[in-house]
């Protein structure tokens, strides 16, 4: 063969006889066609063609890598998040219909969770220095916090007429604990603390912290439980019709547990710390509107 028939560097013959350029950047497989048969329009067109494989990887303006919104996606959930296993199927199953059809035609809280998760996924690759040719959504993407709680009645209630005496000792756990749904389902049983657990949850490992009546339920439990989410709140809803307590829900036992901390005089930094917070400001956003009501006559003097 002689030299000016031969083919540039990455570029290839496949089996079907089209040339192909292929390059490898850190590990990542880029390929792309000639789109010809013809070495002398292949060596011809390497350089655009090597610019378009390189621009598939690095945005050329900024030289950060790139990469298009759904391998973006793809990226993000195959890498390890230390999520539970009923996160990880919430992140798969939202962002993947979010791809197949764009934002849900529901409720606003609904919607604003799909912006949320998207955005996330966004500001991941960003933090990875990698851009994608998805906008982050802009705005309030955050919901209006949910503002149930339970009533000292309500929760007589359901701490002593939840039926099945184990799943009755799930809810006791939860409303002494303030521990989410997923995280009750994930607790470390080999801890070696006496006065918490360990758990894992949407917001990776953390320590719960038990009190006096949780750690009793703790010992006398002893084995994990082992229900699934979905079971998780439709057996309490059951249970709340079953008691004539309406609109509950299972997470109103997270929120009564912190509403109650704080109209009892722990300060907010701690029912933060409790509650599993990363900020102060997360706990004042979603426990302000609810202690409003409680704020006495005043008088103002200027």
């Amino acid at each position: 063969m002689s030299y000016n028939k031969a083919l540039k560097s990455n570029l290839y013959i496949g089996a079907n006889g089209w040339i192909y350029y292929r390059k490898v950047i850190n590990g990542q497989t880029i390929q792309l066609s000639t789109h010809t048969k013809s070495r002398r329009v292949a060596n011809k067109l390497k350089s655009k063609i090597e610019y378009k494989a390189l621009q598939s990887y690095y945005n050329p303006e900024t030289g950060r890598r790139f990469l298009t919104f759904p391998k973006l996606v793809k990226e993000y959930l195959a890498f390890n998040h230390s999520w539970s296993k009923d996160t990880r199927r919430v992140n798969e199953e939202t962002l993947r219909l979010y791809l197949k059809r764009g934002l849900p035609k529901k409720s606003a809280s609904y919607i604003s969770t799909y912006k949320s998760r998207v955005n996330t996924c966004i500001r991941w690759g960003i933090n990875r220095g990698i851009e994608t040719n998805k906008k982050l959504y802009t705005g309030n993407t955050m919901t209006e916090p949910r503002l149930r709680v339970f009533n000292s009645s309500e929760m007589t209630k359901i701490l002593h007429k939840t039926e099945d005496s184990r799943f009755r000792l799930f809810v006791a756990f939860a409303s002494y604990t303030g521990a989410r749904r997923g995280e009750l389902l994930n607790i470390n049983h080999s801890n070696p603390h006496d006065n918490y657990v360990e758990v894992r949850g949407k917001t990776g490992k953390r320590l719960v912290k038990l009190n006096t009546q949780a750690k009793k339920i703790y010992q006398e439990v002893n084995t994990p439980w082992s229900y699934n989410l979905s079971y998780v709140s439709h057996h309490f809803k059951k249970n709340l019709r079953r008691l004539e307590i309406p609109n509950g829900r299972f997470q109103d036992l997270r929120r009564t547990f912190g509403y109650n901390l704080i109209k009892g005089g722990v300060p907010i930094y701690q029912v933060a710390k409790l509650l599993g917070h990363s900020k102060i400001a997360q706990t004042e956003r979603n426990y302000a509107p609810l202690l409003v009501t409680d704020v006495g006559e005043y008088t103002l003097t200027y």
